[in-house]
């Protein structure tokens, strides 16, 4: 390919001439749409919530099973309890990131890729709420119910 202005050859992938700076017509390049990128983040998104229900589920089955403790005693414990905490920090975060770019991608010419991040990200959020919810019920009303029936009884 050569530039249109001083005739020099360039690469192929060149945006402007190095020699005299002139922008170069693309040629056959596609520029990059944000309609399809918002749609392929919220599909990351979804895909990383996922992730982190499958290592969640994982870790759940392991403990159950006997191969992982619930003290960390090898290295590999150390590094599975890593990826277990980098998931599950990470998650809120992309659900969020996967709602948002779902819904500023819909309209675009990326609407399948934005839907199916929007839907996705939306199911795994319910689903992880689904497990921790009743973790979270668990710690915030067995306390206090134990404190009252103590109270209640040493009257």
């Amino acid at each position: 390919m050569a530039c249109s202005n001083c005739g020099k050859e360039l690469m192929e992938a060149a945006v402007f001439c190095i020699y005299c700076g002139t922008p170069v017509a693309a040629t056959g390049r596609e520029p990059l749409k944000p309609g399809k990128l918002y749609g392929v983040i919220a599909l990351l998104c979804a895909a990383e919530i996922f992730l982190a229900v499958l290592v969640y589920s994982l870790t759940i089955w392991l403990l159950g099973v006997g191969l992982l403790t619930p003290s960390i005693t090898s290295p590999l414990e150390f590094l599975w309890a890593i990826v277990v905490m980098s998931l599950c920090l990470l998650s809120p975060f992309c659900a969020i990131a996967g709602i948002v770019y779902g819904i500023l991608g819909y309209n675009t010419e990326g609407r399948r890729y934005a839907y199916a991040g929007l839907v996705l990200s939306v199911l795994y959020t319910l689903l992880v709420l689904l497990l921790v919810l009743p973790f979270i019920a668990y710690i915030l009303l067995v306390p206090p119910f134990i404190a009252y029936i103590i109270f209640v009884l040493h009257r």
